[in-house]
């Protein structure tokens, strides 16, 4: 991390952990500025109940994190729109047994793809 500049912006999509006790600590020691944690709605089995679903900006000020409903990264980017258009555009299953594997739309697309009517 000494060669290149670190990112504005990580993203963290937490299916299945709570990411915010340990990493969060992590991306304040190395000064990352912004850290969002997307919580799908669709809830796998092994996701801690304490996991709400949505988006949270963390913003970190004065060498801490605190959430924020904006991102200072991207001017006029809204936690919950930002969460609503990765809900929109998921074509994965959320459990964690199927993780990486196409979810219904994108087979569908694929055999559309083909040339082959969908079933």
């Amino acid at each position: 991390m000494d060669k290149d500049p670190l990112p504005d912006v990580v993203l963290e999509v937490d299916h299945t952990t709570d990411v915010r006790p340990g990493k969060l600590e992590g991306y304040e020691s190395w000064g990352i500025p912004e850290p969002w944690v997307e919580v799908p709605d669709r809830r796998a089995r092994s996701r801690p109940a304490s996991l709400v679903p949505g988006l949270t900006i963390h913003l970190l000020q004065a060498g801490a994190y605190r959430a924020s409903p904006v991102s200072r990264a991207f001017p006029g980017w809204r936690a919950a729109d930002v969460h609503e258009s990765v809900e929109r555009a998921r074509p994965f299953r959320a459990d964690a047994r199927d993780r990486g594997t196409p979810g219904p739309d994108v087979r569908e697309a694929r055999r559309d793809r083909a040339g082959r009517p969908p079933p």
